[in-house]
């Protein structure tokens, strides 16, 4: 029996790998070097791996072809219109769940990984349904098979923009963001100023901009009282959004660093760092008109520390930086590590690089530590080299 995987690691046997499919055009006419399915689905896929409509077109491709060799044991390209519907149907009520669903956040090189983590409204269902229309037209124009005819009688009509969803379409800001290599740079800069005066401001700014994936007007809303310290896992509370997120391990250890009378909203002063950090329960976690300011004089900061060791094409990448490139710039990072999920459940931001991947998320609810620990530990690298 076909075990479910990832499209990667996915096993397929010769009479299910769609060399005989139903469904498969004349050899001499296809346009495609391959015999099986997963090689023409690849070929199709690789057109957007560096997009972010790639892991978005994966997730669909994956859960379609695992649930036809698993429940319908035939290959992507002798899937007929009962089929389709069968697949429509699954998609709202992915059944036996402790098969297909995964509660928790897993690895996609985890054992326990699987394609679903609970039923699609029919909006999420409508979209990836065109998701995988799109694939089945690229196969037919081809030349490899011709499949997903119902695809287009399930798609038509609906709500949904398929501009924003079904075609992976950014709806953020397409400033470059800061790679991976270059936050981590950005975070020993910050390390090797620790006690510094304004270090800590420029850091807290720094670590909600990026690991909250908060906008500048989200921090500024920010209050003391959002803190919710006494929960189990600690967590912000977002106004703007009226949700909460979870305290990434740095940005927690950045809370924790602040003096104890603050955290208990006691602070003797009327501010704290030259009024960055204020601590009347009411007032403002961070001043308006700080923040940028905070994070430029980081990035700023960053640069010297890359110029000091030599790093002068690093150096001159933090000359060109503003808040733009660290907005929303963990999406990006999360993609990298396959952690789209983590992210989501642990930020729950809409403004994301890539929105159509709300459509295969399940809802945000109150994680247990353990659940968030998990989510974390599949973030982590977007932290720990920097120490």
């Amino acid at each position: 029996m076909v075990q479910i995987t990832p499209l990667e690691r996915l096993c397929v046997p010769t009479e299910l790998d769609g060399r005989q499919g139903t469904h498969r055009l004349p050899r001499e006419k296809c346009l495609l070097r391959v015999d099986t399915d997963i090689e023409a689905v690849l070929l199709w896929l690789n057109q957007y791996e560096d997009t972010p409509a790639h892991p978005i077109y994966r997730w669909a491709v994956e859960r379609l072809i695992n649930w036809a060799l698993v429940s319908r044991n035939t290959s992507l390209s002798s899937l007929n219109a009962d089929d389709f519907d069968a697949f429509s149907a699954f998609l709202c009520d992915p059944c036996p769940e402790e098969y297909w669903v995964s509660p928790l956040v897993r690895s996609r090189r985890h054992d326990e990984w699987r394609p679903a983590h609970g039923p699609l409204t029919a909006q999420s269902r409508l979209s990836m349904l065109r998701i995988l229309k799109r694939m089945c037209n690229w196969l037919g124009d081809m030349g490899y098979c011709n499949v997903g005819r119902r695809l287009s009688q399930l798609t038509k009509g609906g709500t949904i923009n398929p501009g924003s969803l079904a075609c992976g379409v950014s709806l953020v800001s397409t400033t470059q963001k800061i790679s991976l290599e270059d936050w981590l740079l950005l975070r020993r800069a910050l390390n090797c100023r620790e006690g510094d005066t304004g270090e800590l401001g420029e850091r807290l700014a720094v670590e909600l901009l990026y690991y909250g994936n908060l906008t500048i007007k989200e921090i500024n809303a920010l209050r003391i009282g959002d803190l919710l310290w006494d929960e189990h896992p600690p967590c912000l509370f977002i106004r703007k959004r009226q949700e909460h997120i979870y305290l990434f391990p740095p940005l927690l250890a950045t809370l924790r660093s602040l003096p104890d009378l603050w955290i208990r909203n006691t602070f003797p002063e009327p501010g704290f760092q030259g009024a960055t950090i204020t601590s009347t329960p009411g007032e403002r976690m961070v001043a308006v008109k700080d923040v940028t300011k905070l994070i430029n004089r980081a990035l700023m900061g960053a640069g010297e520390y890359a110029g000091s060791l030599g790093l002068s094409d690093a150096a001159a990448r933090f000359g060109r930086m503003s808040p733009r490139n660290l907005r929303h710039a963990i999406v990006f990072h999360a993609q990298q590590l396959h952690a789209e999920t983590a992210l989501w459940l642990t930020t729950g931001s809409r403004q994301v690089a890539v929105p159509g991947i709300l459509a295969y998320l399940p809802a945000r609810a109150r994680l247990s530590e353990v659940e968030v620990s998990h989510a974390f530990e599949m973030l982590k690298l977007c932290w720990e080299d920097a120490f």
